[in-house]
């Protein structure tokens, strides 16, 4: 640590210091003037200062004025790349994350802010920005190549890109500062920056290229970056398929081995027998002729030389060993559905099963979690910063995605159509079924606009509440018409109170409601409910003595 981090960590300069320590009757951990919030507050030259790190250095380098994290993984991104490219269950599992999310790009929009006023201009504007050829202003790499470059993070832990600026001088964006390009950067030639206050500054990029040595500083300020796994490794991330190598690596040396014993199996071991003390050329000869006899099914051999071949017995089933390898691949990104045969290496079995509908919800959820990481990063990192150069109002669309699962789309299907068809046996809330019908008609990509609708489904609202109010009204000053009342005074005859709410049913020794209305039980010398006679009459029930 160096001197000026010591010398901001003493007493004189952290508040709290002196109350943070043990004495008298305090706790270890409890101010000694009570509770927290007796701490004196942070005065000014105090503020954004901490003494610890957020990783741990186990190697690190200056780099002008500041230092560089060594990425010291056991499991390397060459490695990672290797079995990307030639383990066809790794391509698959990597395919089965991403593919998915490219989908859903085709119906991802920019859209303004929940609950901000405004901001149609804005949302427009980055819209064309991400989506226009570079012919009229656009990017020069395609919004779709960005996103399948930014889901390579999911296997190298992290992926950026350098953002390159400029002005365009035709087409809608015009004299407006835009995104020229998002250009992505190998993630095996960075190593991360940091200053002296533990803050990111940045990559350092070493490579070759052209004939010439790479090294640059990139500055996190035009940095766009996807960290997977921020949790685990907030810097480098940490890669979906780290746990699957383990598994990848034990599976190539069970295929080599299981294609050494098909060769002995079918082949066999061949031993050659030679006279004693042969010439050197005949024995170079006949060594060869043994070694290629696997391939040219013949060779000749003088007198008193022979060839005989071993077939060892027993049988090791190597292809449950393999399934179980590629099991355990597929369970470690949650894809177990993946993987029909689970290890159970019968040969006339399926090994994968893309058509077995089995829950898929936590995968599912994995999708959903990457890319409300990767909308995180373009929302936080990319939007704000063209909004504030070419409007300055403070109003930040937001980029979404669209869906992308067909059995989402059946599952909202499914409801909207039960809902739709309810009529007045819909039990649920109109609010409800509205909100259903939009993500409907968003599912869709219906051009509804939904805000006029959602005012004019208000004022049907308020109309309604506004005429039961009347109803009500109407019916509390109406004339009541009591059995000998003359007609003269009945337009005057008070408003009876309505009669309380009955008691809540009496509950059996189960706990469920009894199916008996409980028997009404007045005082003494009280008139209880009225009642009709066979007359028609309304007459009153006295009891009592």
């Amino acid at each position: 640590m160096s001197d000026d981090i010591i010398e901001l960590a003493t007493e004189k300069n952290n508040p709290g210091y002196q109350n943070s320590q043990v004495s008298g009757d305090s706790k270890q951990g409890v101010p000694a003037g009570g509770a927290v919030g007796d701490l004196p507050a942070p005065k000014k030259k105090d503020l954004n200062f901490e003494v610890g790190v957020p990783f741990y250095f186990p190697f690190s380098t200056q780099y002008h004025d500041m230092w560089e994290l060594w990425k010291t993984d056991k499991v390397t991104i060459p490695q990672l790349e290797t079995m990307r490219r030639c383990d066809p269950q790794a391509r698959a599992l990597f395919n089965l994350i991403t593919i998915p999310v490219k989908a859903a790009l085709k119906t991802a929009t920019v859209v303004p802010a929940d609950g901000q006023l405004g901001g149609t201009d804005e949302a427009d504007f980055i819209d064309l920005m991400l989506n226009l050829p570079p012919t009229v202003g656009g990017m020069e790499i395609p919004l779709n190549t960005i996103i399948s470059q930014m889901l390579l993070g999911t296997f190298h832990g992290f992926s950026t890109f350098e953002m390159v600026y400029w002005v365009p001088d035709k087409g809608p964006l015009k004299g407006m500062v835009t995104l020229q390009k998002a250009a992505y950067r190998p993630p095996e030639t960075l190593l991360a920056l940091f200053d002296k206050n533990n803050a990111w500054r940045g990559w350092r990029q070493r490579t070759f290229t052209r004939g010439q040595i790479i090294d640059v500083h990139l500055p996190v300020e035009n940095l766009l970056t996807y960290v997977c796994n921020a949790a685990e490794n907030m810097t480098y991330g940490v890669s979906m398929f780290e746990s699957a190598f383990s598994s990848y690596n034990q599976k190539t040396k069970l295929l080599w081995l299981a294609h050494l014993a098909a060769q002995k199996g079918a082949l066999g071991t061949r031993i050659g027998h030679m006279p004693p003390n042969p010439n050197k050329a005949d024995k170079e000869n006949f060594l060869t002729q043994l070694k290629n006899f696997g391939v040219e099914q013949y060779m000749a051999v003088p007198i008193d030389w022979d060839v005989t071949t071993l077939h060892e017995a027993g049988n090791f089933d190597f292809l449950s060993l393999i399934n179980y390898h590629n099991s355990q691949m597929s369970k470690s990104v949650l894809a177990t559905f993946f993987d029909d045969n689970k290890g159970a290496g019968a040969a006339d079995q399926q090994i994968v099963d893309l058509g077995q509908g089995q829950d898929n919800s936590l995968f599912i959820q994995l999708l959903e979690t990457v890319m409300d990481d990767m909308a995180a990063a373009i929302n936080y990192q990319l939007i704000p910063r063209f909004i504030n150069w070419n409007f300055g109002s403070g109003k930040y669309p937001t980029f979404k995605w669209g869906p992308f699962t067909d059995e989402q789309k059946a599952a909202i299907q499914n409801m909207f159509n039960a809902l739709s068809i309810a009529g007045q046996n819909m039990n649920c809330s109109l609010e409800f079924f509205h909100a259903t019908e939009r993500k409907m008609a968003d599912q869709l990509g219906l051009p509804v606009d939904y805000d006029t609708v959602q005012k004019r489904w208000d004022e049907q609202t308020d109309l309604a509440n506004e005429a039961a109010k009347q109803a009500y009204t109407n019916a509390a000053v109406a004339p009541v018409n009591l059995p000998g009342v003359p007609p003269a005074l009945a337009g005057t005859a008070a408003v009876p109170t309505p009669p309380p709410l009955p008691p809540m049913p009496a509950s059996t020794n189960s706990g469920n409601p009894s199916p008996n209305k409980p028997p009404v039980q007045p005082g003494s010398g009280t008139t209880g409910p009225s009642q009709s006679s066979p007359s028609g009459q309304v007459k009153p029930i006295k009891t009592g003595a």
